[in-house]
């Protein structure tokens, strides 16, 4: 796999990501445990869903439910806000002005 990732590949902890060709099972994560290392190799800064977004195609550790690779679906803003919007992951992250980093 080429990726270029500022941070290490977490399991995902439901076992929900399947593996696809060239992407170990080890290495998927989910999309609101990405969102957590981007803003995290980040220090934590105000990021917008689209510098979050844009990180994520960066990245390529998350791989969508089916497997198929972002760069077939890039990621967009309207996804990062979904997901940060979700009631599971509300806590976990904290919006103001546009931008998103994680709940303190």
């Amino acid at each position: 796999m080429d990726c270029n990732s500022p941070y290490p590949a977490r399991r995902p902890q439901h076992g929900r990501r399947r593996a696809c060709r060239g992407f170990s099972e080890q290495d998927a994560q989910t999309l609101h445990e990405e969102i957590k290392a981007i803003l995290t190799a980040q220090d934590n800064r105000w990021m917008t869903a689209a510098e979050i977004a844009e990180a994520v195609n960066r990245h390529n550790l998350y791989r969508r439910k089916d497997g198929e690779p972002l760069s077939r679906y890039p990621m967009d803003r309207n996804q990062i806000n979904a997901r940060i919007a979700h009631h599971r992951y509300r806590d976990m992250f904290e919006r103001a002005e546009g931008k998103i980093r994680l709940a303190l």
